[in-house]
């Protein structure tokens, strides 16, 4: 035992009725709490680090050429990519995606673009309007600001099995899947990862 004064706290123990008493300066408890809170901490931030860096470990940064993107991504940005396969990938309406462009074209270049339609949907857009399956939607990315560079009205086109329909956010100024068709997913290369 060590040699610590011992104090009467002035609770009385409900089992035998003794005054408990603690050694002064020792607060084993409180230690004890501290500790396992401390270890609680370093668990969740070590977490959240291999977490970020994992996903910055697997991420590529390219800078935008265009202004395709506006206002969502300026031209001339440099922006995160979250490499991915695109063949296992399940997008959802709204995914900014990198990819190839279709071998159809003459030159194959790198493109981000916003994912509007899935496999099996209808798009067409219409008086600035975009429409799935005949329902309007919630287009909150799209820009029009810039001079109208064709006819903005499009379809309605069918998403064929394993492809995305893509478009940029400054609608008038996006050479998109209006223009090359459907993207097949395995074109698909990654994913944007926005800054937070």
């Amino acid at each position: 035992m060590s040699s610590h004064r011992l104090e009467h706290v002035g609770v009385l123990d409900g089992l035998n009725g003794h005054v408990l008493r603690r050694r002064v300066g020792d607060r084993p408890m409180a230690r004890r709490v501290f500790k396992q809170r401390l270890l609680l901490w370093k668990v969740a931030l070590s977490s959240l680090l291999v977490v970020t860096g994992c996903s910055l470990l697997s991420a590529e940064y390219y800078v935008l050429p265009s202004e395709s993107m506006e206002p969502t991504i300026k031209k001339g940005e440099r922006v995160a990519i979250r490499m991915l396969d695109g063949c296992e990938t399940e997008f959802q309406h709204g995914d900014v995606v990198f990819f190839e462009t279709p071998p159809r074209l003459v030159d194959t270049i790198l493109l981000l673009k916003r994912v509007v339609g899935l496999e099996g949907e209808t798009v067409e857009l219409r008086n600035r309007v975009l429409y799935v399956d005949e329902q309007p939607q919630q287009d909150v990315y799209a820009n029009y600001d810039a001079p109208e560079l064709s006819d903005p009205d499009f379809g309605p086109y069918q998403v064929r099995k394993g492809h995305i329909f893509v478009l940029g956010d400054n609608r008038n100024r996006s050479a998109d899947s209006r223009h090359f068709g459907n993207v097949p997913c395995g074109l698909v290369k990654g994913e944007w990862i926005p800054r937070r």
